[in-house]
């Protein structure tokens, strides 16, 4: 039973191959004969016309005549092969700062996140606000903490201001302050010589101005040039009136005296109230009415008010909170240029005058106007450990600190300008760790 069963298996199978043997060859053979009958009527036309779209290619190309092995720097150097490549690539690198791929603000630098941001940095043009917490208080007009020594200052004599006139620029013509002294606030009727304590903001021609004397006489009478400073606590001698005081020397008398000024003796007994000149000893000073040293200028001519405008007192310091680390390095906010791949610092932009603090304690170890390198006016401080701090591109004779000076943090070091290889009113700020340039806003609260 079992063998009659396997035996119609068998037989099943091998008919089901018979019927698929006889289909297969009918179906080969139907196929065979009509490709050869369509072959031959369209092979050859078809070989022909991809032959010439070949030709057409290799002369388009100009390939004729160029070996296999430089056709692929041939292909490279086409035009249209440049065209498209230069296209694509500006494509890549501009589509990251289209508005397409911008992203909602938040506290990251704007433009920071793509690549061709960190390669190159951001342009001269690239303006951002930078506002800085917890604002530092500049309140302050002491002595101790807006200088570099410290001293005790009296008035020898006080006055009670009778009259008030127009305050004066601040330091750099850059806004109006209210000023320390008023303009013809002290009587020329005194006939003492007193002291006066520079406050922040004063000028040599606004304190002369105050009480009544030139500008020549303050000078000299403080030894003081055109291209002095004065700062806040500074004692500056003010003489009742106008002119110069004389210690009295050795064999002279006031006849002598008197013609070496080119004044008046009786002008010079009326104003020192000499009623007998046996009286006079050595080294008594004398005030002399109207006379003058060396390198005198009228200092109502255009050319020598705007030198005395120089001769000014560094704006105030701060005082940095307790625990501070590194302070910003002045009262000015807005960053105009970020540390990059290009730039070793931070630009802060502001009004030319603006102060300029040490963003932490040290010793100054460079202090020079000039070239410099493009840093133009400049102070470099040694903050110990490697660590030092520049500040570049200060104005003209507005670097209130030496070499060798102990400086505080937050005290004014100089005023902002813009010298060196710079386009405005700016600071570089930059921080170096064992002579390498590092990211000042790391640092700075």
């Amino acid at each position: 039973m079992q063998k009659r069963l396997l035996h119609k298996v068998l037989l099943i199978i091998y008919t089901i191959l018979i019927i698929s043997k006889r289909i297969l060859w009918k179906t080969g053979r139907f196929l065979f004969f009509s490709g050869y009958v369509l072959g031959k009527r369209t092979a050859v036309p078809l070989f022909f016309l991809f032959y010439r779209l070949y030709l057409k290619t290799k002369h388009l190309l100009h390939l004729e005549q160029i070996p296999l092995s430089q056709r692929a720097h041939e292909l490279l150097a086409h035009p249209r092969f440049l065209l498209i490549f230069t296209l694509g690539l500006m494509i890549t690198l501009l589509l990251p700062h289209t508005r397409f791929t911008t992203k909602a603000a938040t506290v990251v630098t704007p433009g920071s996140e793509p690549v061709l941001f960190h390669l190159v940095g951001p342009g001269e043009e690239y303006f951002v606000d930078e506002i800085i917490p917890e604002p530092l208080t500049v309140d302050i007009e002491t002595w101790d903490s807006g200088a570099t020594r410290p001293r005790v200052i009296e008035l020898e004599t006080e006055q009670e201001p009778e009259r008030e006139e127009l305050g004066s620029l601040a330091l750099g013509g850059t806004a109006l302050t209210k000023p320390s002294i008023l303009p013809g606030a002290y009587e020329s009727a005194r006939t003492e010589t007193i002291t006066y304590t520079v406050q922040p903001g004063d000028t040599v021609s606004g304190i002369a101005q105050a009480f009544g004397i030139s500008v020549n006489t303050l000078l000299w009478e403080n030894n003081l040039n055109f291209y002095s400073y004065i700062r806040p606590g500074q004692t500056l001698r003010v003489l009742p009136i106008s002119g110069v005081s004389h210690s009295i020397k050795k064999g002279e008398t006031l006849n002598k005296i008197a013609k070496t000024y080119k004044v008046d003796v009786e002008k010079i007994i009326e104003a020192n109230r000499i009623a007998d000149e046996s009286k006079l000893a050595v080294g008594d000073r004398l005030l002399i009415p109207g006379g003058t040293k060396g390198g005198y200028v009228d200092p109502s001519s255009s050319a020598a008010s705007a030198r005395f405008r120089g001769v000014a007192s560094a704006p105030p310091s701060i005082i940095a909170p307790a625990g501070s680390r590194y302070i910003w390095p002045t009262p000015a906010r807005r960053i105009t240029q970020y540390f990059g791949w290009r730039h070793a610092g931070v630009d802060i932009a502001g009004p030319v005058g603006t102060a300029i603090y040490a963003a932490r304690a040290g010793r100054v170890t460079y202090s020079q106007c000039g070239w410099n390198g493009g840093y133009g006016c400049n102070v470099r401080i040694d903050h110990g450990g490697g660590v030092t701090t520049l500040y570049a591109h200060a104005a003209t004779g507005q670097l209130f600190v030496k070499v060798g000076d102990r400086v505080q943090q937050g005290q004014t070091i100089a005023g902002m300008g813009s010298t060196g290889r710079s386009t405005g009113p700016h600071v570089h700020f930059e921080i170096r760790v064992n002579g390498k340039q590092v990211n000042p806003l790391q640092y700075v609260r």
